[in-house]
């Protein structure tokens, strides 16, 4: 058979590691399913079932029933993720065990590599907190999120959400998360490999702890969503890694020159000083591919806008570098000056295609956080409307600048006043809290992020519940990347060329629309090795053209 399901039924109390009350809701009775996509690929996935549904006298084992509306991240965001009929569980040796909940899977070829276990590990679902634990014959742990450290995972916990604050060294203590959110493990096994991913957007961590000279479990946390694993096995890390892209999607193909050595600085404020770096290195004789435009060429950090007095030619500047078969990239960032003289802004706004407050009606009901332009809205790239927008936002920046590439920046969304801060700009106020948050000691979801219970769009009740900054939050940058994309694909100016987008936040199956820099980092010899592990990281996580700040 292709597919196991049952219904789970809570029998005995236990303890929980957060409150369970009528604010976090316990859920007893569980759909449980396993499934298969190919030989190599298997999906465990348990939701609630609605409680008017149930009947007090079910058994275990009747047929599953009709699910509880949880957030789930849209298919349409990954690649493969439906089942193949045509598969046999009993090809990787699936045992299930009724009585403890425990799943086993195995490889067919040789009886004592075992892949995966649930024997004995632990199975949570609230409202608001979600766990489970996998055992693993291994003590070889890569992955998970975007981080700074080693390539190999130590034992410890890690969070995985998308943050804009500076990048630490993870020693494996919960909050030293970054920009991106992958929720991916790759294992080395005895005789194969293995990968575990957890498609789940919202706020998550996960403990590694070893056992003995060759177990380690891995317990994944949430505090949302569903439980909905993708077990992926093979000979080599290769195979394991291809199939994890067939489920997240394949990498886009980026143009050959942006392979090549790219030049950016902040401190680069007018044309000048952008000329002098480019006649320096014809000076030298040294490679450029293309130079870059940070905040500075725009007006008043206005997206899509230009400073003519500092930056009076752009045009022109692009033409000298394209005379040298060179390229000129112009970033863009998340947050929109929060202005009514400001164009932009007032179209998005009377259109409705900003995310909206759950706590104000000012400024036409707009999340309002702080970035560089000071008050700012952030476009809701959920909303009808808003790639159209943005399209025709770039193409207005194309038209002042003949750009050649798109850089995305400050999009986790990053703000610089936790929650929102509508009234004062440096104020915050944040948004509902939740009994389960991993972001560690000292931070919290909503530090220097949006408010969580910021409105995304929305066509019905369920959506509207659903739809929010607390369950989307780690998608944003993925979603911006995909507009920025579909500048090349459906703009006018830039078809046929292949695209150059290049975004700070990315969740899984961005690599699709978008390439990646590591983001800010310390002028030391450690960072720079650190670098190397968070480029190779980037491989496994489906987004190979990926560099690092110098």
């Amino acid at each position: 058979m292709w597919y196991y399901d049952a219904r789970l039924k809570q029998t005995k109390n236990g303890t929980f590691p957060v409150p369970v009350d009528d604010k976090n809701q316990l859920y007893k009775d569980l759909n449980y399913r396993v499934s298969m996509m190919n030989d190599q690929t298997y999906r465990l996935r348990i939701n609630p079932i609605k409680s008017e549904s149930l009947d007090e006298d079910d058994e275990l084992e009747v047929e599953a029933g009709p699910s509880q509306s949880r957030w789930e991240i849209p298919d349409s965001l990954l690649g493969k993720t439906q089942d193949d009929y045509g598969m046999r569980h009993a090809w990787n040796r699936f045992s299930i065990s009724n009585d403890t909940v425990c799943m086993e899977l195995s490889n067919i070829n040789d009886a004592g590599d075992r892949y995966i276990s649930t024997k004995d590990r632990s199975l949570i679902f609230t409202e608001y907190y979600l766990e489970m634990g996998f055992l693993l014959e291994s003590q070889k742990i890569f992955g998970f999120g975007e981080r700074v450290r080693e390539f190999e995972l130590a034992p410890g916990n890690y969070t995985s959400w998308s943050n804009g604050r500076d990048n630490n060294y993870d020693k494996g203590e919960l909050g030293h998360h970054s920009y991106g959110d992958h929720p991916f493990v790759l294992v080395k096994l005895k005789n194969s490999f293995a990968g575990i991913f957890f498609k789940n957007s919202n706020a998550k961590s996960l403990e590694y702890a070893r056992y003995g000279d060759s177990q380690s479990v891995l317990t994944f946390r949430a505090a949302g969503g569903v439980l909905d694993f993708f077990f992926l096995f093979g000979e080599t890390a290769e195979s394991v890694v291809k199939a994890y892209h067939g489920v997240i999607g394949v990498p886009y193909f980026p143009p050959f020159w942006a392979l090549g050595f790219q030049q950016s600085s902040w401190q680069y404020d007018n044309t000048g000083k952008v000329k002098d770096v480019m006649s320096k290195y014809d000076d030298a004789g040294m490679p450029l591919e293309a130079m870059w435009l940070d905040i500075e060429y725009m007006n008043k950090y206005r997206n899509f806008e230009v400073d003519t007095a500092r930056f009076s030619n752009i045009p022109a500047l692009a033409q000298d570098l394209h005379q040298k078969k060179q390229k000129l990239v112009t970033i863009v960032d998340a947050g929109f000056a929060a202005d009514t003289d400001y164009s932009y802004y007032k179209q998005a706004s009377e259109q409705n295609l900003f995310i909206k407050s759950a706590n104000s009606t000012d400024f036409n009901g707009n999340l309002i956080g702080k970035v560089w332009p000071g008050k700012a809205a952030f476009i809701d790239f959920t909303c009808p409307g808003s790639t159209e927008f943005w399209i025709n936002g770039l193409t207005g920046l194309w038209t002042a600048t003949t750009t050649d590439g798109i850089w995305i920046d400050m999009n986790e969304a990053t703000t610089f006043c936790d929650g929102e801060c509508p009234k004062d700009v440096n104020g915050t106020a944040q948004g509902k809290t939740y009994p389960f948050d991993p972001t560690g000691a000292g931070y919290s979801m909503q530090t220097m992020s949006l408010s969580l219970d910021g409105q995304h769009c929305y066509t019905n009740d369920t959506e509207k519940d659903l739809n929010t900054e607390f369950n989307m939050h780690s998608l944003y940058g993925t979603l911006q990347a995909k507009a920025t994309f579909d500048f090349w694909i459906k703009g006018t100016k830039l078809q046929g060329r292949r695209p150059f987008v290049l975004s700070r936040s990315t969740f899984a199956g961005a690599g699709k629309y978008t390439s990646h820099w590591l983001g800010d980092n310390f002028s030391k010899w450690e960072y720079m090795r650190y670098s190397v592990s968070g480029i190779m990281n980037f491989q496994m996580f489906g987004i190979p053209l990926v560099g690092a700040d110098v």
